[in-house]
């Protein structure tokens, strides 16, 4: 039995603008994914997009979705970047603050990689 083929990555630039995190959601479309994935992946994604629209610094943002093994996203804004720290869900009512323990419940692992640029990169099992 031959195997089906990965579906080729899919490769956006996108405005950081408020419009970007369901640009990037469409983007996951293409995939082909069972959709317990595409959930789990479209929240991941919108997380990680809306961080380079609100932290960014300012310019386009780079996304890239890869069939692998796993689901890879990879985004990237050309801002500074963050070193993550420890993820514990903010209880006191604050906006914002829960986005990255999220991620880190939704994927199998993630991370961030600043070789050529920074990106945060998050894995899901398919």
């Amino acid at each position: 039995m031959a195997s089906v083929p990965a579906p080729q990555p899919v490769v956006l630039r996108l405005r950081p603008d408020a419009s970007a995190p369901g640009r990037a959601r469409r983007g996951l479309e293409h995939l082909g994914l069972p959709r317990r994935v595409l959930d789990d992946a479209a929240i991941v994604l919108s997380e990680l997009v809306t961080n380079c629209v609100v932290h960014g610094g300012g310019g386009d943002i780079e996304v890239r979705l890869e069939v692998g093994p796993t689901l890879r996203l990879e985004v990237g804004d050309g801002g500074p970047g963050f070193t993550p720290g420890p993820l514990d869900m903010p209880l006191d009512g604050l906006q914002g603050g829960r986005g990255l323990p999220l991620v880190e419940a939704l994927t199998a692992r993630w991370g961030v990689d600043a070789r050529g640029g920074f990106r945060v990169w998050a894995e899901l099992a398919l």
